[in-house]
């Protein structure tokens, strides 16, 4: 089966060339490799020159924004079936191959996988999408668990459906998946075929502030019951639901008067600890938040339980020539 498989880069020229690899090393060969430059200023266009690959087709525009790079890329895609790739990431050699063993092809089908973010050449958490269609769809009401260069699907289901939204910035996929939520069937591969790279960051509390305002008004989009409602659930979910959605990105207030609707015994420990929090001075809070100490605890135990080793031994392996 053929397919497009789309990258989009703005000035990526530093990490390019061995996401590249990771798709021209496929055990599926027959696809377009379609990159999209969005007005890179370095030297990425030299880079993707330099391969000699006629599979790959490079197009550079003018810098427009991801959003309208990727509905760009997706009009120009060959073929109706597309794999999206970021200009950073990495792919494990039968990731194509073994979502395409498990695909459908119905039109309105999404097939991801897990996921594994990495600095350098250590996986420092993995992302564990649920493979049931009711736990994956309440869990996207408070985070984005679909990785994106993780996807296959089909381009014509993503256009007609209004494509990206070109007014974001950032969070355009989040945005699509939460708009579409309720068309898609989707598909999981419970395998760590797609590496996520973390790059440093010198993002301030203000920005970090502004992202979760961004994540909190796209939610806020699809939580009525009278459109594209995620919230599929018994009122007390409902609530339990709105009420880490505060928790995460909104108001501490509104997260009591949500919760203390429900009814104390049908509480949990994490909503009990999460509770207790909201009445810590907002600053504390934040930082307790990024901190993301539950991830970091299940990191640990991964790590003690060697569930990381296979992933990792080819993400070395795979990187031994690259200097970060």
């Amino acid at each position: 089966m053929n397919l497009s498989i789309l990258i989009t880069t703005y000035n990526c020229g530093n990490f390019i060339t061995p996401s590249i690899m990771s798709v021209l090393n496929q055990t599926h060969k027959c696809f377009e490799l379609l990159v999209i430059d969005d007005g890179s200023n370095d030297n990425t266009e030299i880079i993707i020159k330099n391969f000699q690959d006629k599979r790959i087709k490079y197009i550079k525009i003018d810098h427009i924004g991801r959003s309208k790079a990727l509905n760009y890329g997706l009009r120009e895609a060959k073929y109706e079936w597309v794999a999206l790739m970021d200009a950073d990431d990495i792919w494990h050699p039968q990731k194509i191959e073994r979502q395409l063993n498990n695909f459908s092809f119905k039109k309105n089908e999404v097939i991801a996988t897990w996921s594994a973010y990495f600095k350098q050449k250590t996986i420092l958490y993995t992302v564990d999408t649920p493979l049931e269609v009711i736990e994956l769809k309440e869990k996207m009401a408070l985070h984005s668990f679909i990785c994106n260069p993780s996807v296959i699907y089909n381009k014509n289901f993503v256009l007609e459906n209004g494509g990206y939204d070109e007014n974001l910035t950032r969070f355009e996929d989040y945005d699509f998946w939460l708009k579409t939520l309720n068309k898609i069937s989707f598909t999981i591969i419970p395998e760590y075929l797609v590496f996520m790279r973390i790059r440093a960051s010198s993002s301030s509390n203000e920005n970090k502030s502004v992202t979760r305002k961004i994540v909190y008004e796209l939610q806020e989009k699809y939580s009525d019951e009278k459109k594209n409602n995620y919230y599929q659930v018994n009122q007390a979910e409902m609530l339990r639901l709105k009420g880490w959605r505060e928790y995460f990105y909104g108001n501490k207030i509104k997260v009591r008067s949500n919760w203390l609707n429900i009814n104390i015994f049908n509480w949990d420990y994490r909503m009990c600890l999460a509770f207790v929090l909201t009445f810590f001075p907002s600053n504390i809070l934040n930082i307790i938040r990024e901190y993301r100490l539950r991830i970091r605890l299940i990191t640990f135990i991964h790590r003690l339980t060697n569930k990381y080793w296979l992933p990792e031994k080819f993400l070395r392996e795979f990187l031994h020539p690259e200097k970060d």
